[in-house]
């Protein structure tokens, strides 16, 4: 009788390792981060939509956050728009329109908690996400 318990494969050894691979492998073709804390948008990240380049903005604050590029992951709605160059007008629909189903605002801002990170996930698996 084979004693695996099924339930074993539902376990990772590191969740935070999960994070970090789930995370790379949606902002691999978007973004590069250098150590003093800029970012670089790769060819791909301008065709994305607004709302998707917000995302990937704000998974990339994450990226530096894990790595101490940054003291803290948040980022207020004005600076999104400097580094990502998009009007802030358009930054403010942005978050107001994703902000209940994948945002949490924390003291120093905008930030995407990890249990969401698999709903990101789904929403670039296809290719609508692009202009």
């Amino acid at each position: 009788m084979d004693k695996t318990d099924v339930l074993d494969k539902l376990i990772i050894a590191n969740k935070k390792e999960f994070d970090k691979e789930l995370i790379a492998n949606l902002l691999k073709d978007f973004i590069r981060i250098t150590p003093d804390a800029d970012v670089s948008l790769e060819p791909d990240f301008f065709k994305l939509n607004n709302e998707r380049k917000v995302i990937v903005y704000l998974l990339s604050r994450k990226v530096m956050k894990i790595k101490d590029i940054i003291k803290t992951e948040g980022v207020g709605q004005h600076q999104i728009s400097r580094d990502i160059n998009i009007p802030v007008g358009s930054t403010k629909t942005v978050i107001k329109r994703i902000a209940k189903s994948l945002l949490k605002k924390d003291d120093s801002g905008y930030v995407i908690p990890n249990y969401n990170l698999n709903k990101i996930k789904e929403l670039f698996k296809d290719e609508w996400w692009r202009n």
